[in-house]
């Protein structure tokens, strides 16, 4: 959504609604600056997302704000009259709505819009903040999200990128943004629920209950109350974790049509190691992992696999040969010989 600016082909274009002496962006047409202060005092710009909120389906809660520019007191009222509405809402750079903003474009787009106008640097809003948005430059060990894509764009179209960009640098991230940070003392950062994340001999090392959890790019970090672990290492091979439980862990691999099972892993002395190939998600579960839902290809649309996306094609009456193919990028399509 735009509320700086608004194009003549809008249905509330009008010209109480901008200023038409203060042309803005012109992509394939003229847009001009909005009368901000008028169209809040007015009530209109409240009134236009109260529309947008009773149009659409209550599960569309996310706003993102496109473009915006001001501070003070119209930043405010306008962040006010859609929260009231019950908006969340991310904006395009760090600096807005900061108080709001749960996610920001150019923060998490790394090779996007210039390096000089990223995430934010103040150490005492991310001290309260850490766990709460996705705004936040790169920290040696707070690390931050990022965003990789596979649609298109900016020329983006690698799926494998996209999937490794969640091992690398995002799941990381999330762990710690569980937990509230307590203590900040240079690369040395306590947090609640006995978390702690330090840098060792060069590298981001991770404590949960004293047992050590990620050591540079290698893992295995306790999820949802250690009902399971994820494992991941972009260089593969084996590796030494000590773990909470006693009983026997079943090691899957994560692929895109689901869990595979690899192994049973016994620990020893409190310990297990794993071997892993390099860039290769895993999770353990102890014992066993629950049943895993349908993915349920092409729910909403009048095809079972519109993607191609199930590695045997079961929704589709095949003849011949015809198989699912999958490029070095990761993009599936039906391959007929």
């Amino acid at each position: 959504v735009n509320a700086t600016e608004s194009y003549p082909e809008a249905n509330a274009f009008s010209e109480q609604l901008v200023d038409k002496t203060k042309p803005g962006w012109n992509w394939l047409n003229q847009s001009y600056y909005i009368d901000q202060r008028r169209d809040i005092n007015s009530g209109d710009l409240e009134k236009r997302f109260q529309q947008l909120r009773d149009e659409t389906d209550e599960n569309l809660d996310f706003l993102y704000i496109d473009v915006y520019y001001s501070h003070g007191w119209i930043a405010d009222k306008t962040i006010q009259a859609v929260q009231k509405q019950g908006w969340t809402v991310g904006t395009e750079w760090a600096d807005k709505f900061e108080r709001a903003s749960l996610w920001s474009h150019w923060a998490n787009d790394l090779n996007y819009g210039g390096a000089t106008n990223k995430g934010l640097n103040s150490q005492i809003i991310r001290f309260i903040r850490n766990g709460e948005k996705d705004i936040w430059n790169n920290h040696p060990v707070l690390g931050q999200t990022a965003l990789e894509d596979f649609e298109g764009w900016t020329g983006e179209t690698d799926w494998n990128a996209f999937t490794a960009n969640i091992w690398q640098k995002n799941l990381p991230a999330k762990y710690l943004q569980q937990q509230r940070i307590t203590r900040w003392d240079g690369n040395d950062i306590t947090f609640t629920g006995g978390v702690r994340g330090t840098v060792e001999d060069g590298k981001r090392t991770f404590y949960d209950q004293g047992r050590k959890v990620l050591s540079g790019t290698d893992y295995l970090l306790p999820w949802d109350g250690g009902k399971k672990l994820y494992h991941y290492s972009e260089t593969g091979g084996s590796s030494t974790w000590e773990v909470p439980g006693k009983g026997a862990y079943t090691l899957y691999k994560l692929t895109d049509n689901g869990r595979e099972k690899v192994t049973t892993v016994r620990p020893a002395d409190g310990k297990v190691t794993l071997t892993a190939a390099a860039g290769q998600a895993y999770v353990l579960y102890p014992d066993r992992a629950p049943k895993e839902a349908s993915a349920d290809w092409g729910k909403g649309t009048g095809l079972k696999d519109p993607g191609f996306n199930d590695r045997d094609l079961k929704g589709w009456t095949r003849t011949g040969t015809a198989a699912r193919d999958t490029d070095e990028q990761g993009r599936n399509s039906a391959e007929l010989s």
